[in-house]
């Protein structure tokens, strides 16, 4: 299991980008039984309490009951955490990061309702799908004054996020591919 840095007991909203690398029929709770396409998929959940424990949990594959709709995916062998992106703060943003990816070209909703059971702001599903190829084109952003990323997406810029990272000396500009993050020096 990897572990959660401990910085990590500021509350917010989060996303996590997860690989699933076969189709799969997952039961989720009261929602039934759902056939889960293989590729990359985002999930926008709430912290309010602290993103160390419950990002911990997510990052565990055993020893856990599934209370959460996200906790029957990834207990599937076939589902990986592939990034963890977090929104600190103390307003729900929730639904409002998720409806920004929601909009992103290529997203797609597998199981309406999934993650979704209180939202109150129209939320087809907390569960976002981009295929195989991913989040291809998804940019991201840091100032050399800051210790956070910005996630932007598309010629309109679209903002989806920020993630926390280690000050350095330099900004870093990077982008999505194939569910991974490539990163280099800001040009000067």
């Amino acid at each position: 299991m990897r572990k959660v840095d401990g910085s990590l007991l500021e509350k917010g909203c989060y996303s996590l980008l997860i690989r699933l690398r076969k189709k799969s029929s997952i039961q989720v709770g009261r929602l039934g039984e759902a056939e889960f396409p293989p590729g990359i998929y985002l999930y926008t959940g709430s912290a309010m309490n602290g993103f160390r424990g419950r990002l911990s949990r997510h990052l565990r594959k055993r020893n856990k009951k599934s209370h959460w709709h996200i906790d029957y995916l990834l207990r599937c062998p076939e589902a990986q955490i592939k990034k963890i992106l977090v929104y600190p703060g103390t307003d729900r943003v929730e639904c409002r990061q998720n409806q920004r990816i929601a909009s992103l070209p290529g997203a797609q909703v597998i199981l309406r309702g999934f993650g979704a059971s209180d939202c109150v702001s129209g939320c087809a599903s907390h569960l976002i799908y981009f295929g195989k190829k991913g989040l291809r084109g998804v940019l991201f952003v840091a100032s050399h004054r800051s210790d956070a990323v910005t996630l932007i997406h598309g010629p309109r810029r679209a903002v989806l996020g920020t993630l926390k990272v280690p000050r350095g000396p330099h900004g870093v500009v990077g982008q999505v591919h194939d569910s991974t993050v490539s990163a280099n020096p800001e040009p000067r």
